[in-house]
């Protein structure tokens, strides 16, 4: 008697198939067991060694240039016994500084204005670690910035300050660099939703509506900085060669100096808002407004606008330019009702203003003893401008563009159109009226001029 082979029976527990990730294993330690809620997700090392690693690379990107200017001038007699150690010391209290650590740089007063190209970096170098790793699961994003956290908690620094803050701001660093990475990648979270699926569309929207705004505002920040660099390159030029510097020292300034670059441009975004930010106290600068003091002899400074030369009022469109290109670009998302596209674009003007904020208070803080105390944008009136210069403009854009707009405005026009032809029609007929005799008038006068012939009539 011939026998089937006995039939494999199938597992009820559903399965979540990652767009371009293999199936979960059905075996194995790696397999979620029935029953659970919770596992661990896979490849959940590899994120954290790609964490470390992102760690390291941008350590070696701000630590290497100190080292080797150390080396290069080991003969000088300024560094006395300053060894290689400390120079490495000296360059990881730079890093630290730029993910929100306080420096001190051999001195007693913390520098906490943060140097955000270091930032920048270790951004670019997390998100190139996460993609390298094909990341694919949102849960992954936590590992990778935990792996990111931990070599920050542990880098050798002995005089730096702020270490938890530079470990919180190292570990949200690496998980936005890790967020896009995961979004990058087209991956399915838990559930089987993509995130634009998993919100209302009119959020995803707005949210990349705010983003292209923030994209323009970039644009016009590293605008208004280019110029003002280009204004100001005489006075940093003078200022640069005052230190009688030779070629490898002049090289390893600018170097230096080249992490302040993206600082100066969230300066500047603030200045082009209307903002304005200080560099130190007694000092402002905004649109039409210069007020100077002295500063310290660092040639960057020298592109700050300067009393007889404020700067053009009229870069302070650009703002306004960016937010009208996100609102045209937010209709091309074809939201059909006026509601939800006058919330996507609220939902972009709070995102961008809100980045913006972000952004100018990573840019302040303590820059030096005295008056270098304060330095930089106040957030709160950053985020203010933004609104007005930026998210209103967003707003008015996609509210007058709308079909829903177009279609009330049209039909108001018509029937505005009507009102008023109609009283100007009504108008000239009692204009008409008032310069001619009406025909009951006219009938009433004539009995009475031939009344004494038309009595004789009869009689004759």
């Amino acid at each position: 008697m011939a026998t089937s082979a006995p039939t494999r029976p199938r597992s009820s527990a559903a399965r979540v198939v990652e767009s371009g990730a293999a199936a979960p294993p059905t075996a194995g330690p790696d397999a979620p067991q029935p029953g659970a809620s919770r596992y661990v997700p896979t490849g959940w090392l590899r994120a954290i060694v790609a964490g470390i690693e992102a760690a390291v690379l941008s350590w070696l990107v701000v630590v290497a240039p100190t080292v080797a200017a150390y080396v290069a001038t080991a003969a000088a007699p300024a560094l006395g016994e300053a060894s290689w150690q400390q120079a490495a010391a000296l360059g990881t209290e730079a890093w630290l500084l730029g993910h929100g650590g306080t420096a001190y740089l051999g001195g007693e007063i913390g520098l906490t204005v943060m140097p955000l190209g270091i930032t920048l970096v270790s951004l670019v170098v997390s998100y190139a670690c996460a993609r390298r790793i094909r990341i694919a699961d949102p849960a992954l994003v936590f590992f990778l910035a935990a792996g990111f956290a931990a070599a920050t908690a542990l880098a050798p620094a002995p005089g730096a300050g702020g270490r938890l803050t530079a470990v919180a701001g190292a570990a949200a660093v690496a998980a936005v660099a890790a967020a896009v990475a995961v979004r990058r990648s087209g991956a399915l979270v838990r559930g089987g939703l993509t995130w634009p699926e998993a919100v209302p569309a009119w959020i995803g929207a707005g949210a990349r509506a705010g983003g292209w705004a923030l994209l323009g505002l970039v644009l016009a920040a590293s605008a208004v900085l280019a110029l003002a660099l280009a204004a100001g390159s005489d006075r940093s030029a003078a200022i640069h060669q005052g230190y009688l510097l030779d070629p490898f020292d002049s090289a390893m300034m600018l170097i230096a100096q080249a992490p302040l670059l993206a600082t100066g441009a969230v300066w500047a975004l603030a200045w082009v808002t209307g903002a304005g930010f200080s560099v130190g106290s007694g000092t402002h600068f905004a649109p039409g407004v210069a007020e100077v003091a002295p500063l310290p002899a660092i040639p960057v400074l020298g592109a700050l606008p300067q009393p007889g030369n404020p700067g053009p009022l009229w870069l302070m469109a650009l703002p306004v330019i960016a937010g009208v290109a996100a609102g045209v670009l937010l209709r091309r998302r074809g939201l059909p009702r006026l509601g939800e596209a006058l919330g996507a674009a609220a939902v972009g003007a709070a995102c961008v203003a809100m980045v913006a904020s972000v952004l100018s208070w990573m840019a302040s803080g303590s820059a030096g003893p005295g008056r270098l105390a304060e330095v930089g944008a106040h957030p709160p009136a950053v985020a203010g401008m933004v609104l007005v210069m930026t998210g209103l403009p967003l707003i008015l854009t996609v509210l007058i563009t709308h079909p829903r707009s177009l279609f009330a405005a049209a039909t108001g026009l018509r029937r505005a159109w009507g009102w008023a032809r109609d009283s100007a029609g009504e108008l000239v007929n009692r204009v008409r009226g008032a310069r001619s005799p009406s025909a009951p008038a006219s009938g009433s006068r004539s009995p009475a001029r031939g009344a004494p012939g038309k009595a004789e009539s009869p009689a004759e």
